[in-house]
């Protein structure tokens, strides 16, 4: 029978755990914490036996007949994930080692979840390892401080040193994060594994857990349980290892990003490196961070070689301190010392090697990736991309250079395939659109957003036109391996839709 005392100190908790629910905001997190704490101290109360397992899926049933769709919710998936880990770590302790080190039990957590973070953010942290040995003890402290400091509020002294407590916890917790947030092997960015391999990873390990839980049991598969068990532990840590695995791709990519009526490409050489053409708006919509950023995570790039710049524009250059905060490049290329995200912010104290460009620059972006500067002046640009014989012309703004009289270095004429045309562009050639085309005699037109009047005369030329705003981000792969024969393919594909079409150019 319990004491007294007990049950008044369980029934203490419960209130306190009904009201943190509530000052806490009601998170999913806080819910399935408020109603595990709340079965455990009412199993007191009743004299009952406690389970974590079934005080565990007690709180899942009840968040999912309370709102069925809370299933799809990440932090609801997280939660859950972490705390079974930890569950399944205190049932088996005493196997492991008789003595719950708190290292173990973030490890416990990491390769629980590491794979549900990679599926949903694409980032891997395996400093958090270390980060947690200060981070919770310190959280804990500040918790403590601020609900001593809510029962306190009405005593002068004494409320206010709780608070300033709680502060400081609060202020130690982040500083000690943000210290390990530094290294730059802190967090890493891989693409998301497949569903597929999600459910085998996590099936593998529920059959590994099961087999340790039984082990003193019966004897599960007979004189074939060792083998089984090594099997499933070598498939376990194999899929584990695979999804670390940066994206390695070969080929050669270009990428055009829906981005509204702007211009934001990115140009890929698989291990060659990533360039960015232009970094894309500012606040308030800022689009490095909703757009460019998260394109970059799902591809598992921490690093790109630059970022080219045509103008001065903002809707071009606002992007350039987050993509600075958030990612190490070594390059910028563009049109002037003049341009503005240089004079201010991270980039102003980065090791970014500004090159500034002018008419006649060639550059070589990679292996088979180069570049040439065909006109260039204020806010105004021309550029050739070569992909290994492919051209493509970017065209920006042309109120002051006439197509007609495009210099190539050398005299020598640059093929031109793919024609990526800005919105300001189109206005501009739309009373002489026809010689435009005649000049260039272009296989592919690109552009954010395209006029209906020059999409009738690219269907009267046929002509392949293709914009965001119908087909979603775009990418152009050209195929390394076909490099050398006479007609490299290119191949086309949608991000709302599969692959449109396979070209030959």
């Amino acid at each position: 029978m319990l004491g007294k005392r007990q049950k008044q100190a369980a029934f203490i908790g419960l209130i306190t755990t009904v009201v943190y629910v509530f000052i806490a905001g009601a998170g999913i997190p806080v819910q399935r914490a408020g109603w595990m704490a709340g079965a455990g101290f009412l199993a007191l109360l009743m004299e009952r036996e406690r389970h974590s397992l079934n005080t565990f899926f007690m709180a899942f049933f009840i968040l999912i007949l309370l709102d069925a769709r809370v299933i799809y919710q990440i932090s609801f998936q997280l939660s859950f994930l972490s705390v079974f880990c930890l569950i399944l770590f205190y049932k088996n302790q005493e196997v492991w080692m008789h003595r719950v080190d708190s290292l173990l039990q973030s490890l416990m957590v990491l390769l629980g979840t590491f794979p549900l973070v990679l599926y949903y953010f694409n980032l891997f942290s395996p400093i958090s390892l270390l980060a947690n040995l200060g981070a919770v003890p310190l959280m804990h402290l500040g918790l403590l401080s601020a609900m001593a400091a809510l029962l306190t509020s009405s005593i002068p002294f004494l409320g206010t040193v709780w608070t300033e407590l709680a502060q400081f916890f609060g202020w130690a917790s982040l500083a000690w994060i943000q210290g390990f947030a530094r290294f730059d092997w802190g967090y890493l960015y891989f693409p998301s594994p497949s569903s597929l391999n999600l459910f085998i990873y996590y099936a593998t390990a529920l059959a590994l857990v099961g087999l340790h839980s039984h082990s003193g049991k019966a004897k599960l598969f007979g004189p074939w349980r060792i083998p089984v068990k090594l099997t499933l532990m070598g498939l376990w840590l194999a899929l584990g290892f695979s999804f670390l695995r940066p994206d390695k791709s070969s080929s050669l990519q270009l990428t055009m990003f829906a981005a509204g009526q702007n211009e934001i490409f990115s140009l890929s050489e698989g291990r060659e490196g990533e360039w960015l053409l232009h970094a894309g708006r500012g606040k308030p919509s800022n689009q490095a961070q909703w757009i460019v950023g998260p394109y970059l995570k799902s591809r598992g790039i921490k690093r790109l070689k630059g970022v080219i710049l045509t103008d001065s524009l903002r809707r071009h250059s606002g992007g350039m301190e987050f993509l600075a905060r958030n990612f190490k490049w070594n390059y910028l290329i563009a049109p002037s010392e003049e341009i503005w995200p240089l004079k201010r912010g991270p980039l102003a104290d980065s090791r970014i090697s500004p090159i500034f460009f002018r008419k006649g620059l060639a550059w070589a972006l990679g292996r088979n990736i180069n570049l040439t500067v065909l006109e260039q002046k204020k806010n105004h640009s021309v550029f050739h991309l070569d992909f290994q014989g492919i051209g493509v012309l970017w065209m920006s703004e042309l109120q002051k250079i006439s197509f007609e009289n495009l210099d190539f270095p050398n005299e020598k004429r640059l093929a031109v395939e793919i024609i990526l045309l800005s919105s300001q562009a189109q206005r501009e050639l739309k009373n002489k659109f026809d010689g435009f085309l005649n000049h260039w005699d272009p296989s592919i037109i690109a552009a954010p957003v395209l006029d209906e009047g020059l999409k009738e005369a690219l269907r009267e030329r046929d002509i392949l036109y293709l914009s965001p705003d119908s087909y979603g981000a775009l990418r152009f792969e050209f195929d390394l391996k076909r490099v050398g024969e006479k007609k490299n393919p290119v191949q086309i594909y949608s991000f709302l839709e599969e692959e449109i079409l396979p070209l030959r150019i």
